[in-house]
């Protein structure tokens, strides 16, 4: 059975599952768009669709690199095949505060101990859209999600790191002003984080939500200079709080020769200059295609990150993809991936990375949201054991 969409009392399209109990649940509101494409102004709204649309796009091959050939890990075997954390979204539209269940949240966070995570990755807006009560940004929620979320994670001994919102959605494609435009609201927005929740013990770290593609650096002289437009955001971070890391999740695409890959990639670590780099793994667009290019590619960025002292973490995908781009032009959907298979991915990654967290829990994961992550999480928790007894 199917994700299915059917359109809400408010016109929006709705995500649904099944409960437990048989009963349709709501997941996430979704759009007939790409990538949030209604936030960008309509006269840049076609340019945009076809960057992030050309940025799906993994190029098949008729071989694939593998780490045997000539491309040895400096990080291999660091981390044991178990996941450690997820991203969490907390809000991409105003409805998502209406619908905020601090008790769910609470026995999320249970469900997450119990197989040994302790990070979250919090994304807390898109566009003025945030999960917080703010001086800066408009349309807060009638709830502080951000301020439940890190109470829990103190009290679970969970550390965060904290989004900063998304300010621009089309950034890849935005002119110098409006970038540096972002650079000096995030300075304020990020004083202002620091003010209201800097006394939570679980305010760990600081999360980038511009995620870098290959495709976005190599489009024009526009996409050369958004990696050191990057590294002035990490700053920004660094300025306002010294002392915690900046986290960034990038993903990439197969379109280059091995050569090209790994000098683009070092450019781009280079000049972004974060502390931790959570690279996206793409197997839950990608399947069995993106599996077999996993060694060679986090081989690759191992090592480049050991060379610019980046701490190279992955992020997994826990999801199927069924529907979107690049599998068609409707909207995007998924499913809670087969257990079978995120044990292959967490086996490769774990060769490579000092963590894995995952996309995401209260989605794909949580026990609470479908049958189908109830099994999931089922699955992965009778693994965790087993691997803790060893």
């Amino acid at each position: 059975m199917l994700l299915t969409l059917k359109k809400g009392e408010d016109g929006k399209t709705m995500c649904l599952d099944t409960n437990k109990n048989g009963s349709e649940i709501r997941i996430k509101d979704v759009s007939h768009s790409l990538h949030f494409h209604y936030l960008v102004a309509p006269e840049r709204r076609q340019e945009y669709k076809e960057v992030i649309r050309q940025s799906l796009i993994n190029y098949p091959k008729d071989t694939y690199y593998d780490s045997s050939r000539g491309v040895e890990s400096h990080n291999k075997g660091r981390s044991a095949a178990l996941f450690t954390g997820t991203f969490m979204t907390l809000a991409e539209t105003n409805d998502d505060a209406h619908r905020f269940d601090y008790k769910k949240m609470e026995a999320d966070f249970t469900y997450m101990r119990d197989i040994g995570f302790d990070i979250i990755i919090a994304l807390t807006g898109v566009g003025n859209k945030i999960c917080y009560p703010s001086d800066i940004l408009r349309h807060p929620p009638e709830v502080d999600i951000l301020e439940k979320l890190l109470e829990l994670a103190s009290e679970f001994n969970f550390r965060v790191f904290v989004g900063l919102p998304n300010l621009i959605v089309d950034w890849m494609i935005a002119g110098e002003q409006e970038l540096s435009n972002v650079i000096k609201t995030s300075k304020r927005v990020a004083r202002e984080l620091v003010k209201k929740y800097g006394n939570y013990t679980s305010f760990y770290g600081w999360y980038l939500p511009y995620e870098l593609c290959n495709v976005f650096v190599m489009r024009d002289s526009r996409g050369q200079k958004l990696p050191s437009w990057i590294g002035r955001l990490k700053e920004v971070c660094k300025e306002v709080a010294p002392d915690k890391p900046v986290a960034m999740a990038p993903y990439f695409t197969t379109i280059l020769q091995i050569e090209e890959f790994e000098a683009l990639w070092d450019k781009i670590f280079r000049e972004t200059g974060v502390d931790i780099v959570i690279m996206q793994d793409g197997v839950g667009i990608y399947g069995e295609e993106r599996i077999r290019e996993l060694d060679a590619h986090f081989a690759i960025l191992s090592n480049i990150c050991a060379r610019h002292r980046i701490d190279l973490w992955a992020d997994s995908e826990v999801f199927r993809q069924i529907s979107g781009i690049p599998i068609n032009d409707e909207e995007w959907r998924a499913v809670p991936a087969d257990f079978q298979r995120l044990r292959q991915q967490a086996d490769i990654l774990a060769r490579y990375v000092s963590k894995i967290v995952i996309f995401c829990f209260q989605t794909y994961m949580s026990p609470i949201t479908s049958e189908r992550a109830e099994e999931l999480y089922r699955d992965y928790k009778a693994y965790y054991i087993s691997r803790k007894e060893r």
